[in-house]
């Protein structure tokens, strides 16, 4: 499951100013603006991918409104 869930992140990556972080003790990668993100002034995470052996879950940050 580690190979797909590293599939997209690096896929995610592939945009402008985007990253990841892989969280290996908390079975997740942290998918990461470079510049931030433009709904918040202090925050830099746009979302997790969390996973285990059987699923992953994609949790996309998004401001409300």
């Amino acid at each position: 499951m580690i190979k797909k869930v590293r599939e997209i992140a690096i896929k995610l990556a592939s945009f402008q100013d985007v990253s990841y972080e892989h969280l290996p003790h908390s079975s997740r990668f942290k998918i990461i603006s470079k510049k931030g993100v433009k709904w918040s002034t202090r925050a830099s995470k746009l979302g997790n991918i969390h996973y285990s052996d059987d699923h992953l879950y994609l949790a996309l940050d998004f401001p409300s409104g």
